[in-house]
């Protein structure tokens, strides 16, 4: 089940159903889709197997990637996820609180670690000393040291145009622009299908990437004539293959990936003039082997600093809270129901009447 009292620290160790669980084809499946690192505990897997119809791709790459980084350090410890005590957790957060990390990324860490001691709990052959009880418990993250919030600013109209004036690509200015128009997260404009698009009613429905399923947005009149070209005419150029539906396909194939879109903002902002660094965070020893970096830099314009651009647009043009929330896909327990008993083509006509008139 683990390792004997004998166990010392270094000591090559592995989970008991680590081998096990990585064999099953739904956790194969995963590997080839939203997973991109591969915890080697068979308890945390087989959650996320579990799980994986009801969370979406950002949910279970951010716990396989959080419940990674705590397995490696109890490995290094030559202890598996069902030998670990509470001070193997709590010297691991102190570890990461070097890092002076987001309460957000604490808060990941921590409900990563607590799917992993859940799964041991539901298996009839495995036990631990540990509950995710205990740990929310036990665990005070208010005591550990935070990063600075991050400041993110919107970008002004004129700021905007001088962005769109950097992406010569058809597709990539026709993607940052609905990012814009639309408040899309930077995964749910890459799952756009053209199916989700409907340029009769101006309605796109968007993947809400935190919780599942799909919420509406209109489009500006404006944005319908180049979807209509970019679909009929500019589209056929990037197919490699006529079975790509993706709205914005990548010319490999596909659709197109995260850090594709980001390093073209990124670029285009900086040919722009409107680029900034924001903060910077030092890599951990196996984050710099891994990147050859030994810092990460956040930069002011990026996918998410669009989805704010979009919400400040509006907000100035004098928008209500709640209809800009809604076409955000925010929930917030301040949106009455009196507020939806409203009619909802009433919102989208005002949002699609403020992009259409906008400059860019």
């Amino acid at each position: 089940m683990g390792l004997s009292a004998g166990s010392h620290e270094g000591q090559s160790v592995q989970c008991p159903v680590y081998e096990q669980a990585r064999q099953n084809p739904e956790w194969q499946d995963l590997l080839s889709g939203p997973v991109c690192t591969e915890p080697k505990c068979g308890h945390l897997i087989n959650r996320v197997v579990n799980k994986a119809g009801y969370w979406s791709d950002s949910t279970i790459r951010k716990y396989c990637y959080a419940g990674s980084h705590y397995i490696i350090y109890l490995h290094d410890q030559g202890k598996t996820t069902c030998d670990a005590e509470y001070e193997d957790v709590e010297r691991f957060f102190a570890k990461l609180s070097k890092r002076k990390l987001r309460k957000n990324t604490y808060m990941n860490y921590r409900t990563a670690i607590n799917h992993i001691y859940t799964s041991i709990a539901l298996s009839p052959d495995h036990h631990s000393y540990l509950s995710a009880q205990k740990i929310n418990e036990w665990l005070n993250l208010e005591e550990l040291p935070t990063r600075k919030q991050l400041e993110r600013e919107s970008l002004s109209e004129e700021e905007v145009e001088k962005l769109f004036e950097e992406l010569t690509c058809f597709r990539d200015r026709l993607m940052a622009q609905s990012a814009i128009e639309w408040g899309g997260r930077n995964e749910s404009l890459r799952a756009l299908k053209t199916s989700d698009v409907n340029l009769g009613t101006q309605i796109v429905r968007l993947k809400n990437t935190k919780s599942g399923g799909t919420y509406p947005v209109p489009i500006s009149d404006k944005l319908t004539m180049l979807l209509r070209h970019w679909i009929n005419v500019e589209r056929k150029a990037y197919l490699v293959s006529s079975e790509n539906d993706y709205l914005f396909p990548s010319r490999r194939g596909g659709s197109l990936s995260g850090t594709s879109f980001s390093e073209m903002v990124r670029e285009a902002a900086e040919e722009a003039g409107i680029q900034k660094v924001i903060g910077t965070i030092k890599h951990t020893e196996r984050q710099k082997e891994a990147f050859g970096k030994e810092k990460r830099n956040f930069y002011r314009v990026t996918p998410h600093a669009l989805r704010h651009t979009f919400n400040e647009l509006l907000r100035a043009r004098g928008i209500p809270r709640e209809v800009r929330s809604d076409a955000l896909d925010h929930s917030s327990t301040d949106v009455t129901k009196e507020f939806y008993e409203h009619s909802t083509e009433n919102y989208h006509s005002q949002i699609r009447r403020h992009f259409s008139d906008m400059s860019f």
